[in-house]
């Protein structure tokens, strides 16, 4: 049997309340829109403003045939511009089940540098996201 001394059970609780905030959050998916193939969800908890910018993780149940992934959900992390109406994906991964669950097929992130910010379409989905976030 080893004796633990004080200081490093210390540093084990330290480094095992580090890692609560990861392993005690759950996302709390909330449908935004859905059409006959994909469903779109917000986890609005998951909203974190940095200047003009908010980050958002947007969850899609199902798939509209466009990609040249075939799977059957998708997480990204989508960074969008209130004042401006315009939105980028930061980061996505690829899944073979429903509910961002199973293995993942695929993922890509890019630098802020890369982000591609595209004009939300009046009326459409993405509108419909940048409604949720920004008010």
């Amino acid at each position: 049997m080893h004796a633990h001394s004080p200081s490093s059970i210390t540093h084990l609780v330290v480094a095992a309340i580090g890692l609560l905030p990861v392993v005690c959050y759950a996302a709390k998916w909330e449908l935004v829109s859905k059409t006959e193939k994909v469903a779109y969800y917000l986890d609005l908890e998951s909203i974190v403003s940095s200047g003009r910018l908010k980050r958002v993780w947007l969850l899609e149940n199902g798939h509209d045939g466009h990609n040249e992934f075939i799977y059957t959900s998708r997480l990204q992390l989508r960074v969008i511009n209130c004042s401006e109406r315009s939105v980028a994906v930061k980061q996505y991964v690829l899944y073979a089940l429903p509910d961002g669950k199973g293995e993942p097929l695929g993922d890509g992130a890019y630098r802020d540098s890369e982000l591609d910010f595209l004009q939300v379409v009046p009326g459409s989905i993405g509108e419909r996201i940048l409604r949720k976030v920004c008010n």
